[in-house]
């Protein structure tokens, strides 16, 4: 249905053999949209029918997560509010989203550690929590399967790890540091060297194909064994180092990809070559973290399209689709049954025709564009949603054991009982309770443990661990979950270690089974 509109929608009763038997209409009247979906997407060139459902629009400074059509008009929202990437859709048709103003600290920028499984009614599923947090990407290993997350080591490192997440438990199944498979690298020479911006799961090679963003390259890892297999990438990045012959080598002239997006393995067999695989990316295209002595200076950004020979251990570049500058986040589209290919440029470096976000949509074969949209505001990815009507009208149930995963709770110590302090703690921090966890709103990185000081029990929440890497620090408020269902019963106090001071805080917490 359209905003602020009388809708006409006609109500059809079929029989076995698709017959109408009866038939009604009736009229829904929608509210407006709010002031910040106003004009946010403009249609600057259409040329042809478009091969969207909807794009879904999300993350970063995206008022609402919206999703637009064809004609650029806004069909569908979530007032959901949340902090950085959003929602990430599911094969069955919900989505993965973000929880409001619940992150967990890091080496620099905090991460999402609890997310809701939710369906485009709003309808919440399941929660996640995830233990070290999600930057960037959520992807289902495989269809309805276990989940894969980009997340981080925390150990002086960020957004260097991926996990393997247990789809109905929540469960760790697996964790690859990408800082201890390549310990030694001449790369690992900051706290985020790698950023690591997706991950893909391939089954029938058993491999994980991942963008580390910081070095240039697309990385194809085995799974099982966590070697490297192959990398994607401009060679002179790695001349000189251990995973030189690791690197494919180029078949003729590649204008070479840097600081990039997004990169999966495309199923479709596009140059007829079983001995070949095709690898798709969005190239932001600047070395703003590494330079490069190659790097071209070209001021464009482009989806790439590449033909690899794993066995001969070579690479072509397939298709090359130009578009404006867009220097951070952004993501493809590619929808081969319509010979379409869509550019979701995110993040304009500047203002582009009254627009900081812009998404082409190219014909696959010419590189020819056939429609484009104009975004106002910058923003994370766009994705291609469909709706399934009998989904929604189906029963909504939610399971006793919604809740699921791990996350690092209060450590039991032996230790002088009532450790407390002189001095109160009061608008600094606030403390929250939900089911069995507990919500600590403090400034990031303010605090470094959480005593809890009980009759007979003493526990600690320490992380003291997480070292801030900057010197220079965001200066916000977010609510940090802490679990609470490992404590004895007991009534406990509370202090904190807050700016290298300690701290009465002026509650208490009742455990009672």
């Amino acid at each position: 249905m359209y905003p602020n509109y009388n809708n006409e929608i006609k109500l059809e009763l079929l029989d076995t053999d698709n017959q109408v038997l009866d038939e009604k209409t009736i009229n829904v009247q929608t509210d407006e949209l709010p002031d910040t979906l106003l004009d946010v997407v403009k249609t600057a060139e259409y040329t042809q029918e478009s091969a969207m459902g909807l794009l879904m629009v999300t993350g970063l400074r995206t008022p609402y997560i919206y999703a637009f059509d064809q004609a650029g008009d806004i069909r569908w929202y979530c007032s959901w509010q949340f902090e950085y990437y959003g929602a990430f859709p599911l094969a069955n048709g919900n989505f993965l989203m973000e929880a409001e103003d619940v992150l967990m600290p890091n080496a620099s920028m905090p991460n999402s550690p609890q997310f809701y499984e939710m369906d485009y009614l709003g309808r919440v599923y399941n929660a996640y929590f995830f233990p070290e947090g999600v930057h960037h990407e959520i992807k289902e290993k495989s269809l309805d399967g276990n989940f894969l997350i980009a997340t981080n080591s925390n150990n002086g490192y960020e957004q260097d790890m991926i996990q393997e997440i247990d789809r109905e438990t929540g469960q760790v199944i697996k964790s690859l540091n990408l800082t201890e498979i390549m310990e030694g690298c001449k790369y690992i020479d900051q706290d985020d060297w790698a950023h690591i911006n997706t991950v893909s799961y391939d089954d029938d090679t058993d491999t994980i194909l991942i963008s580390p963003r910081n070095i240039h390259s697309g990385i194809r890892i085995n799974w099982t064994t966590d070697e490297i297999e192959w990398i994607l990438s401009d060679p002179v990045v790695w001349e000189g180092t251990e995973y030189e012959d690791k690197v494919l080598s180029p078949i003729g002239d590649i204008n070479w990809h840097y600081e990039q997006h997004t990169v999966y393995e495309v199923k479709e067999d596009v140059d007829n070559d079983p001995k070949t695989i095709h690898i798709m990316l969005y190239d932001n295209h600047n070395i703003t973290h590494r330079p490069v002595e190659t790097y071209d200076n070209d001021d464009n950004s482009y989806v790439k399209l590449y033909t690899v020979n794993v066995e001969d251990k070579t690479v072509k570049l397939e298709h090359s689709y130009e578009t404006v500058y867009s220097h951070i986040t952004s993501n493809f589209i590619y929808e081969p049954e319509a010979n379409r290919l869509f550019s979701i440029c995110a993040n304009l470096a500047k203002k582009t025709e009254g627009a900081l976000g812009m998404i082409y949509e190219f014909d696959a074969e010419t590189e020819e564009v056939i429609n484009r949209y104009l975004i106002s505001h910058r923003f994370y990815r766009a994705y291609n949603i469909e709706f399934d009507a009998n989904k929604y009208a189906g029963k909504y149930e939610l399971s006793d054991n919604y809740i699921k995963g791990d996350l690092s709770g209060p450590v039991a110590v032996e230790t002088a009982k009532n450790i407390t302090a002189d001095k109160t703690i009061k608008n600094e921090v606030t403390l929250t309770m939900k089911d069995s966890i507990l919500y600590l709103r403090a400034v990031d990185h303010g605090f470094t443990q959480l005593i809890f000081n009980g009759t007979d029990h003493t526990y600690v929440y320490d992380i003291s661990s997480i070292k801030y890497m900057h010197q220079n620090g965001k200066n916000y408020k977010y609510s940090l979950p802490i679990p609470l269902n490992g404590l004895e019963i007991d009534t406990y106090s509370l202090s904190i270690m807050y700016d290298d001071d300690l701290y009465q805080i002026d509650q208490t917490i009742t455990i009672n089974k």
